[in-house]
């Protein structure tokens, strides 16, 4: 028979990390559970702002740009393009690093950021991307219909980026409701999707980008430099 002794500084530095891991969590945006299952809170709103160190997507983020800026994308009408992957894979993140970079800033005429969330609210979209494209007006603000008009008749004839973040409604009539604002938007406008469902991105028949998870290498990187910060 084999004994196995455990000394106290064998544990006590695993569970160090431990305690360290799970004060970063809302750091890497991750969402929190119960036992039971039951969400106890989400990660908060994102923004266009890009992320200070993206690990290991350069390639993911080099290719979106090009096909954002493609010459075929300019023939297009509208493109609709879904990136699709579980929380933390980096959905955002080359969602952001795209939205910013200077040659497709320098190819889109306008450009718009709105978290959807899970909480579906056509007023608090809509009204969020005027407010980027500096069309708010607090007269019609409450009005949903204004609105929507509003935003048609600002998107027409133009070749606009639209970023819709962190999509979860898989109403199709709500989102066909929603895409109808873009149609008349000039040769070459796109929407992102970001969204964690892949029945998000089937409901709107496009070509989307599944991302992959990280090699062990990459994750071992951005677990390193969590638990340094």
């Amino acid at each position: 028979m084999i004994f196995f002794v455990t000394s106290r500084r064998s544990w006590k530095a695993p569970l160090k990390h431990w305690r360290i891991c799970k004060s970063k969590i809302g750091d890497l945006g991750l969402q929190r559970y119960s036992d039971s299952g039951k969400k106890l809170e989400t990660r908060p709103p994102s923004t266009s702002m890009v992320e200070p160190d993206v690990f290991s997507r350069q390639n993911e983020i080099e290719q979106l740009i090009d096909r954002l800026t493609s010459k075929e994308a300019s023939k297009k009408n509208l493109t609709v393009l879904p990136i699709v992957g579980m929380g933390g894979l980096g959905k955002t993140t080359l969602a952001q690093a795209a939205y910013n970079d200077k040659k497709v800033t320098d190819h889109f005429k306008l450009k718009a950021w709105i978290c959807v969330s899970e909480t579906y609210d056509a007023i608090r979209i809509t009204k969020g991307l005027l407010q980027e494209i500096g069309s708010s007006n607090s007269k019609v603000d409450d009005n949903l219909n204004q609105m929507q008009v509003k935003l048609k008749e600002r998107l027409k004839g133009k070749m606009f980026l639209i970023v819709l973040d962190d999509m979860w409604n898989e109403t199709y009539d709500q989102w066909t409701d929603l895409r109808n604002i873009f149609d008349q938007g000039g040769i070459g406008s796109t929407i992102i999707v970001t969204t964690r469902k892949a029945s998000v991105a089937r409901m709107m028949l496009a070509e989307q980008i599944s991302m992959d998870t990280l090699s062990i290498d990459d994750s071992w990187s951005i677990f390193f430099v969590f638990i340094n910060n």
